[in-house]
């Protein structure tokens, strides 16, 4: 006999449901192009991750009268000590080169190979779609493949960057001293090593007099963080300075990557779509968490752990409502927040969903603790945004229960749902057999 599911109401719950706003076009301006005569030596500087120092680094470059590229991880504008979407307007405003770092920054080897392509390309198109005019990317990590690079021309960019490859005091001492002006792979640029909280001046000054005396070529150093005893991959604006100072004295060329590889902007190629799942009544993968090539305490293919705390015990269970597994957990402190949720990726896992759409979700569950059922979207940026719940608890009991829920309607700028259980007190709890269908 099926166990009756009581719900009991929420009192308290901080799960926010946000909604996106439209973004208005934007256009940015074009640059200016350059010329590096035979035997000359080209410097780019360039920024990874889309920290917030780096306004500062732009800052910097504008004093000296310099551009740099900015390599954008979509999926973090917005977020604490990144920079803004306004901030990279400003900074295309101020003719530096935003270019792509794709939308979550997982090395790309890792992926599926259509699961990359997406992170590849749908970057690209997403910041077209904002104005931004991509034609370089760089590879998270500087982690690449024959087949990497070949999807990176294959989505439209003019070139990709690598991290490494180059002569590296602290790194590659046999390596060439510069890439060439006309990058024999431009789909793996070689760099030194990234800067690193212990590069000096000297090492910086040395990676161009060694180009310049090897014949002349491109140089292309790789920054992360600009602030002062911020980390391993920081640099401090002081040594930024000096270094731009240094440059600007001597009269070497500064130019973005872009400005380098020259060439129009390509047509925008859209990454492999997404499969939506062939079963009507379940659109989600590995819903009945049957399936499970991790570890024990590893959540089951296409699923992830999230919330807050570290008082919990996540473990695979054979005392399931169907199938070999479920997911159990045991929560040691009322303070946290333990979720199971469907893979928030780019469309291997991720349910994909647009504006307007709502679902219907049910789910097995028993334990001591109270469960919830909780939703996230995907916006076009690539972040995933924690959107609802449900307006009541599935009550504890010792027995397997159907909880239900359906959502509200998405918004307008939804591109996938994530949905799954949420654990709101001390106890545990065991979780199976999750289905979400689209309401008609």
């Amino acid at each position: 006999m099926r166990a009756v599911v009581r719900l009991v109401a929420v009192t308290a719950l901080a799960v926010g449901c946000a909604a996106g706003e439209d973004e208005e076009p934007y256009a940015a301006p074009p640059r200016d192009e350059v010329v590096v005569p035979p035997g000359g030596t080209a410097v780019s500087l360039t920024f990874d991750d889309s920290f917030d120092s780096h306004a500062l680094a732009a800052d910097l470059l504008d004093q000296h009268g310099m551009l740099g590229t900015f390599f954008v991880i979509l999926g973090r504008l917005d977020g604490e000590e990144y920079l803004t979407l306004d901030q990279v307007r400003d900074l295309a405003d101020r003719r530096h080169e935003i270019a792509a770092h794709t939308f979550t920054h997982r090395r790309l080897p890792d992926l599926p190979a259509d699961e990359a392509e997406r992170e590849l390309c749908d970057a690209r198109g997403a910041l077209g779609d904002l104005g931004f005019p991509i034609e370089s990317f760089a590879y998270p990590f500087g982690a690449l493949d024959a087949d990497l690079a070949a999807a990176a021309e294959r989505c439209g960019y003019n070139s990709a960057r690598a991290v490494g490859g180059l002569y590296d005091p602290a790194g590659c001492t046999t390596c060439p001293v510069r890439e060439t002006l006309a990058p024999g792979d431009p789909y793996a640029i070689l760099t030194p090593g990234s800067v690193m909280a212990t590069t000096t001046l000297e090492d910086l000054e040395r990676s161009v007099t060694d180009a310049e005396n090897a014949g002349g070529g491109w140089v292309v150093f790789v920054i992360h963080h600009v602030c002062d005893d911020c980390g391993d991959l920081a640099m401090s604006p002081a040594l930024l300075d000096d270094f731009l100072a240094w440059l600007e004295e001597r009269g070497t060329l500064v130019a973005t990557v872009d400005q380098i590889i020259g060439g129009a902007t390509r047509e925008v190629v859209e990454g492999p779509p997404p499969a939506r799942r062939s079963n009507p009544e379940q659109l989600l993968a590995n819903g009945g968490l049957d399936d499970w090539t991790a570890g024990a305490d590893q959540p089951a293919d296409c699923w992830l752990f999230g919330g807050t705390g570290d008082r919990h015990v996540w473990s695979r269970s054979n005392d399931s409502s169907s199938g070999p597994w479920s997911q159990e957990v045991r929560v040691g402190d009322r303070s946290e927040n333990v979720r199971l949720l469907s893979q928030q990726d780019m469309g291997t896992c991720a349910t994909p969903a647009h504006g307007g759409q709502n679902f219907h979700l049910t789910a097995r569950y028993k334990g001591s603790s109270y469960a919830l059922p909780v939703a996230y979207y995907r916006n076009a940026l690539g972040n995933w945004i924690s959107w609802a719940h449900a307006p009541t608890f599935i009550e504890p009991g010792d027995d397997w229960k159907l909880g239900s829920w359906t959502t509200p309607y998405l918004p307008d700028d939804a591109r996938a749902v994530s949905v799954g259980l949420a654990l709101l007190t001390e106890g545990d709890g065991a979780i199976d057999d999750l289905a979400l269908s689209l309401e008609p």
